[in-house]
């Protein structure tokens, strides 16, 4: 793996002889090097796009240090087209891009296609949602080589929905760094006050979570946060109800896990696999999770083999299947380390890297 970026790196290395035509791995916002080597050292998770720009040897390219300064201030203000130009500035050295995510992806396909680049471009589709993006994506279908999506619902849109061809488009389950979210003991050790722990902020739907507290006397944590803002705290939380709207190191995250009693996942019904990673994480502390049914989650929820699944919306069956669990500790117990077990054999990131590399990497 290497980090492209800076003098030298630029468009002005062509002029130099051709290098041979590497792999790059596309991101849409600047890599933290100090992240990586925190997940190096194992005070963070790994990262996808690390381990698999290692696993193919392939540049880490993002529009840091890579445009000129006129285009350089487009990073301020619109990262993605950033990006999406330091890769086509660049595509002549490539033979193949992975690119992390869709909204990078639609960037750059019509970039590519005007260029007539003819290498392979796979592209992560977490969410394929709205009208815009699904009429994008038909109108680029000949420029991917494979769209990678994270859950069998979003595959059965692109392909039913959108029209793409079926070979084109492969589920590829989500990831967790198992490594990092372990226990440091099993059974994992209890407060000495128990409480339910529930985190992230992409489709939650903390107000069914707040009624539910209200409904049982157990303590409920809550870390509403995510990497696209801030949730607000409610103004009058339940008193057995502890929010915090800002987001937790690393360390405190996995602490917070491997101390609660069990894990709750309230989400507003989506077609995409929101709240995955925070399903994942839970399921890899060994720990059982009460999450709304959602047909973006369904491979991951497995029938309510996770612990409780819950209709949408529906404070009391949340507060009841909370209540259910809390008093059973054999069931957590085999229901966490069912989920630790099932992560590994399934959803494990090794297992994603070497699943994508082979999408990735060109025939023959």
């Amino acid at each position: 793996m290497r980090f492209l970026a800076g003098p030298g790196s630029g468009p002005n290395a062509r002029r130099c002889s051709a290098p041979p035509k590497r792999t790059m791995v596309l991101l849409g916002n600047s890599p933290s090097r100090e992240l990586i080597e925190a997940a190096d050292e194992g005070r963070a998770p790994r990262a996808d796009y690390v381990d698999l720009a290692r696993a193919l040897d392939a540049d880490l390219v993002s529009h840091e240090g890579r445009l000129i300064p006129p285009l350089a201030a487009l990073a301020g203000r619109a990262p993605l087209l950033a990006s999406s130009l330091a890769a086509f500035l660049e595509q002549r050295r490539y033979n193949a891009i992975y690119v992390t995510g869709e909204d990078l992806g639609l960037r750059l396909a019509p970039l590519l296609r005007l260029s007539g680049w003819e290498g392979r471009l796979v592209v992560v589709v977490h969410a394929c949602v709205s009208a815009r993006r699904r009429l994008l994506l038909r109108t680029f279908a000949d420029t991917f080589s494979a769209l990678i999506c994270v859950s069998e619902a979003q595959q059965q849109i692109l392909v039913r929905g959108v029209g793409l061809p079926p070979e084109k488009v492969h589920v590829v389950r989500d990831w967790v760094d198992a490594d990092f979210f372990a226990p440091s003991t099993w059974p994992p050790p209890e407060p000495d006050e128990p409480f339910a722990f529930a985190c992230g902020l992409e489709q939650r739907d903390y107000p069914t979570l707040l009624a539910a507290a209200t409904l049982s006397p157990h303590a409920v944590r809550i870390a509403a946060s995510g990497y696209h803002g801030v949730s607000a705290a409610p103004a009058q939380p339940p008193r057995n109800v502890r929010f915090q709207g800002r987001r937790i190191p690393y360390p405190d995250l996995r602490r917070a896990y491997e101390t609660c009693r069990l894990v709750v996942l309230p989400l507003h019904r989506a077609e995409y696999a929101a709240g995955v990673s925070g399903l994942l994480e839970a399921m890899a502390m060994g720990k059982p999770v009460v999450a709304t049914a959602s047909r973006g989650l369904a491979e991951y929820l497995r029938g309510g083999a996770c612990g409780r699944i819950v209709p949408a919306g529906d404070a009391s069956a949340m507060a009841a299947a909370i209540d259910e669990l809390w008093e059973a500790p054999e069931e957590r117990l085999e229901i966490g380390l069912g989920n630790r077990a099932w992560v590994k054999a399934n959803a494990s990131l090794p297992t994603y890297i070497r699943r994508a590399a082979n999408l990735v990497r060109p025939p023959g």
